[in-house]
C-alpha cells in the first residue's frame, strides 16, 4: 500500500497515514503520541536494523512503520511493491469488518489480534465494504531469507570505526 497510494475513487481523503518511521528516521513528535509502539518497534532489528551479508554488504532498514486509515467504500487498486527483500506486516487496529485484502489470487479478511504478513512484490489490493474507518498498523520488515538483522550503533553507522 505504501508504494502505489492509489484509490479508484479520486476523492481526497479516502485513505491517509500517520507515519512513524520512514526507513531512515523516526518522527519524534508522532512517536511521543505512540510512545510504547515506537519504543518496541524502534528496538526491533527486523524493523530498524540492517542485515550484514557474509561479504560485508549491508542491507539497510527496508521500509516504514505507519498507521493507515481507509474510509468505507474505498478501494486500493491492485499494485506491487518495489522489492522482494522485505515483508509487510499489517495488524488490524479497528474498523476491519467488511474489509477484504487480496495478495496474488488469495482473498482474506482481517481478524482481530491476527496480523497479515505478505511479500508485497506480489500484486495486492484492498476493498473496504464495511461501515467504519479501517485502521491498520503497517510495518515493513526484513525478509528472513536475507539473513539475521542487527541493530547498528550510532558510532558504527556514522563510520567512526573507519578512523583507526
Amino acid at each position: 500500500m505504501g508504494q502505489a497510494r492509489a484509490c479508484d475513487q479520486g476523492a481526497a481523503g479516502v485513505w491517509s497515514e500517520f507515519m512513524l518511521f520512514d526507513g531512515r528516521a523516526w518522527d519524534e513528535g508522532r512517536c511521543a503520541l505512540a510512545a510504547a509502539l515506537c519504543r518496541e518497534l524502534r528496538a526491533a532489528p527486523e524493523v530498524s536494523g540492517e542485515v550484514v551479508g557474509a561479504d560485508g554488504v549491508r542491507t539497510p532498514p527496508q521500509g516504514q512503520v505507519t498507521i493507515f486509515r481507509l474510509r468505507p467504500g474505498a478501494r486500493v487498486l491492485p499494485h506491487v511493491g518495489v522489492t522482494n527483500r522485505r515483508l509487510v506486516v499489517q495488524f488490524p487496529l479497528a474498523g476491519f469488518d467488511g474489509v477484504r485484502f487480496r495478495v496474488g489470487d488469495e482473498w482474506r479478511g482481517y481478524e482481530e489480534g491476527r496480523a497479515l504478513v505478505f511479500d508485497d512484490s506480489f500484486e495486492h489490493e484492498v476493498v473496504h465494504g464495511g461501515e467504519a474507518d479501517r485502521f491498520v498498523l503497517y510495518t515493513v520488515v526484513h525478509h528472513p531469507e536475507l539473513g539475521t538483522p542487527q541493530m547498528v550503533g550510532e558510532a558504527e553507522a556514522c563510520g567512526a570505526g573507519d578512523l583507526d
